[in-house]
Order: structure tokens, then C-alpha cells, then sequence
């Protein structure tokens, strides 16, 4: 039974994750979890915890840095700097992503850490 059981929650986490694969937004994935904040699909299902949030924000500015330092040949510079602008646009979207998304997870666990605090305080009085 325990093994079904187990079986049965991974795959389900991994249907879950593969939403995200299928280009749905974080928004769209929540509503389809039932998640009340976007930011929890993500935290929980995206693996945008602070190591993996790190190991993408190197990667981006290592792609970044190679595309950078190629010499601009003549008769190509207009396609390299039109790629190199929509790179650095791309790397501007994502890395804003990451910031609010990491802000919204940040504010969010603040508010529950209050939350518990405020309860903790209201049951010592009472006791």
C-alpha cells in the first residue's frame, strides 16, 4: 500500500511539474493546483529555491559573456547586434522574473512567519 501510495505522489508531482514545460504561466499552473498564490507553484514546483535561482542567474550571464565577446565581423554586424539586443532583452526578462518571483516568495513567507508569531502570542496571553 505504502508503495502505491508513494508511486501515485510522484507522478503526480511530476505531472505537476510538466505543466510548466507545456508553456502554461505560473498563474495558469496555480489556478490548475488550486494554489491561492503563484508563488508557491513556484517555490514548490519549479525549484526556484536560492541554489537553483544562483546556478540560472550564472548561466544567463555566462551565455551572455560568450555572446558579448565575439568580434562583430563587417556585413554582420546589423544581425549581431540585433541578436545581442534580444538577448540582453531576454536576460533583462528573466533575471525581473526571478527578482519578483523571489520577492513575492520572500513577502509571502514573511507574512506566514507573522502569522504564526501573532497566533503564538494570542495562545501564551490566553494560557
Amino acid at each position: 500500500m505504502g508503495e502505491s501510495r508513494l508511486a501515485a505522489t510522484t507522478c503526480a508531482i511530476r505531472a505537476r511539474r510538466s505543466a510548466f514545460s507545456l508553456a502554461m504561466t505560473p498563474v495558469e499552473v496555480a489556478r490548475l493546483l488550486r494554489h491561492s498564490d503563484p508563488a508557491v507553484t513556484l517555490s514548490v514546483y519549479a525549484g526556484l529555491d536560492d541554489a537553483n535561482v544562483k546556478t540560472l542567474g550564472e548561466k544567463l550571464a555566462a551565455v551572455l559573456r560568450e555572446l558579448t565577446s565575439r568580434p562583430v565581423r563587417r556585413g554582420v554586424a546589423l544581425a549581431s547586434t540585433t541578436s545581442r539586443e534580444a538577448l540582453s532583452g531576454l536576460g533583462g526578462v528573466i533575471i525581473g522574473a526571478l527578482i519578483s518571483g523571489g520577492a513575492t516568495w520572500w513577502m509571502a513567507r514573511r507574512a506566514e512567519r507573522r502569522s504564526a508569531r501573532t497566533a503564538a502570542r494570542l495562545l501564551l496571553e490566553q494560557g
